[in-house]
């Protein structure tokens, strides 16, 4: 195991969440494109998401249906210009990553 990965499961286990604190590589933090473009479930469901939960598990936790959950789902992929949800949560997490490498000094 890398010492990056070591160091992300780290932040992992003390942040709550991933879509809260992330800059994308040219600096523009990505909490501000989240807060100002989804709402506040679609940025509930957002972070369930990054915890790889699925939508049943979403569901449970938010207590909605997972038919509303996949329309939040749709919603956050539409708002946030990526493909799917797999895109999704690369961009969240490549974001991440490339913020706790200049923080930290790339390797």
């Amino acid at each position: 195991m890398s010492a990056l990965t070591r160091n992300l499961r780290r932040v992992a286990r003390r942040q709550k969440s991933c879509v809260s604190t992330v800059s994308n590589p040219r600096g523009h933090h990505m909490a501000n494109l989240v807060t100002n473009v989804l709402t506040r479930r679609q940025r509930e469901v957002c972070d369930l998401i990054c915890q790889g939960k699925s939508n049943k598990e979403i569901a449970r936790a938010l207590e909605i249906s997972p038919r509303t959950v996949e329309d939040h789902r749709l919603g956050i992929t539409r708002k946030l210009a990526v493909p799917n949800v797999a895109a999704l949560v690369h961009k969240i997490l490549s974001a991440r990553i490339a913020e706790l490498e200049a923080m930290h000094g790339a390797n």
